[in-house]
C-alpha cells in the first residue's frame, strides 16, 4: 500500500501551532508575565496610553505592502509575504516614535488570504480590536492600502475595500485614509488615471470619500510613510462599527455588518454549487443508464469535490454563528487590573483555538482529498 504523504498545508498549520507562546497558558502565577512586559508579535497592545497613543489599523489586500509600510516607518522586523503569499495571519502590533508621541500599527490579514477564508481572517480582526476596545483604546485611524500598479480593481480588491467600509461604519470612515502603493511600477499619467477614477467611482472608492475619507500616496520612502502618519495626528480617535456591535450590542459575528456580507457571499457559492450538483447528478443518472462506468467515476469524483466545498461553507458559517459573545468586555478596566490580565490570557487562548479550529477544518479538507483517492464515499 503506497504511503500517503501528509498535504503541505497540514504542515503548515502544524509548524503555526508550534510557534504559538506557551507562557500564557503554562502560567498559573500573577501577575501575567506578559502584562507589564513586551507581549510580542501577535499580541495586544502593550503598556496602553489611551490619552496620547496613536493607534492605526492597516488594511487591504494580500500583496499591496502592508507588512513592508509598517516596517519601513516603524523600523520593525514583520513578516513580509512573497509574491501573492499571504503571510500575515493574525494582527500583528508594531511601535514607535514619532514626534514625541508613540504610534502603533497594527498589521492585519487581507480578505483574499491565501491561508484562510473571509470568515477565518474577520472572526481574527474582529476578536482582536473587541479585545483593544475593552481596554478603553479607541481607533485613531484605519489606513487601507492599494496598489496602483494593478490595471484594474479585481473582485478581491473591491471586497477588501467592502470589508474594511464595513468594519469601519460610516461613523468611523471620516478617520479612514485611503492609500495608494507601488506607484514606482507606473508611468506618472496612467497612475494618475487609475487613481482618478479610483476617486470618482462611487463602487470604488467615492462613497467614502464623500463621507470624510482621504486619499494620499505612498512613494515606498520612509519620509512618505511618515507623512501618512502625521496625517492622522488631528484625527479624534473612533469606535470602529465591528467593535460597538460585538462589544457594546453583544452581536454575533454573523450579524455585524461585516458579518452579513461575509455570510450573503458564502451563501451565493452555496446556491451556485448546488446548482451545479444538480445538473451532476442528472448527467450521472444518465450515465448510469448509458452504463458508461467511466464517466460515473468523472462526475462522482466531481460531486464529491462540490460537497466537500459545501462542508467547507457550513464551517465558515458556523465560525460566524458560533463566535464568542464579549458583553463582558464592557466592564470598566482601570480599577480592575485583574480583569485586565484575564483579558490577555482570553486573547491568547482565541489564538490557540483560532489555531486548533484551522487545523481542524485544514485536515477535514484532507480528509476529502484521501477519500477520493481511495475511491471511498464521504460520510
Amino acid at each position: 500500500m503506497q504511503r500517503l504523504k501528509p498535504p503541505s498545508h497540514i504542515l503548515i498549520a502544524l509548524q503555526k501551532l508550534k510557534q504559538l507562546p506557551t507562557s500564557s497558558i503554562m502560567a498559573t502565577t500573577w501577575p501575567h508575565p506578559h502584562f507589564s512586559g513586551s507581549y510580542g508579535n501577535h499580541a495586544l497592545i502593550e503598556a496602553p496610553n489611551v490619552a496620547r497613543d496613536i493607534v492605526i489599523v492597516v488594511m487591504g489586500s494580500t500583496g499591496a505592502g502592508k507588512s513592508s509600510f509598517i516596517n519601513l516607518v516603524s523600523g520593525s522586523n514583520l513578516d513580509v509575504g512573497e509574491a501573492l503569499r499571504s503571510q500575515t495571519t493574525l494582527p500583528q502590533p508594531a511601535y514607535f516614535e514619532l514626534f514625541g508621541r508613540r504610534v502603533v500599527l497594527i498589521d492585519t490579514p487581507g480578505f483574499d488570504d491565501t491561508e484562510r477564508n473571509d470568515a477565518e481572517v474577520l472572526d481574527v480582526i474582529g476578536k482582536y480590536l473587541s479585545v483593544l476596545h475593552s481596554q478603553g483604546l479607541d481607533i485613531t485611524a484605519v489606513v487601507y492600502l492599494h496598489r496602483i500598479s494593478d490595471n484594474r480593481v479585481a473582485g478581491s480588491a473591491l471586497n477588501n475595500l467592502r470589508m474594511c467600509q464595513a468594519i469601519c461604519g460610516d461613523s468611523a470612515i471620516k478617520n479612514l485614509i485611503v492609500c495608494t502603493t507601488m506607484w514606482e511600477q507606473v508611468l506618472p499619467g496612467v497612475g494618475e488615471a487609475r487613481e482618478k477614477e479610483l476617486l470618482e467611482t462611487e463602487q470604488f472608492w467615492g462613497r467614502a470619500i464623500q463621507r470624510g475619507a482621504r486619499s494620499l500616496r505612498h512613494f515606498r520612502t520612509r519620509e512618505s510613510a511618515e507623512a501618512i502618519i502625521r496625517a492622522t495626528f488631528g484625527y479624534d480617535p473612533v469606535v470602529l462599527a465591528i467593535q460597538h456591535e460585538l462589544v457594546e450590542e453583544g452581536k454575533l459575528l454573523m450579524e455585524t455588518t461585516a458579518g452579513v456580507l461575509v455570510d450573503a457571499a458564502i451563501r451565493r457559492l452555496q446556491a451556485k454549487h448546488q446548482a451545479q450538483l444538480t445538473e451532476i447528478d442528472a448527467d450521472y443518472q444518465k450515465a448510469v443508464r448509458q452504463k458508461d462506468l467511466a464517466l460515473q467515476q468523472e462526475l462522482d469524483a466531481t460531486r464529491q469535490s462540490h460537497r466537500v466545498q459545501l462542508w467547507q461553507m457550513e464551517n465558515q458559517q458556523r465560525l460566524l454563528e458560533e463566535s464568542l459573545h464579549l458583553r463582558e468586555l464592557q466592564l470598566p478596566v482601570a480599577s480592575r487590573p485583574h480583569l485586565r490580565v484575564h483579558r490577555y490570557l482570553a486573547w491568547d487562548m482565541w489564538r490557540y483555538l483560532d489555531a486548533v479550529t484551522h487545523l481542524l477544518i485544514l485536515l477535514g479538507r484532507a480528509v476529502g482529498g484521501v477519500r477520493r483517492v481511495a475511491g471511498g464515499q464521504p460520510s
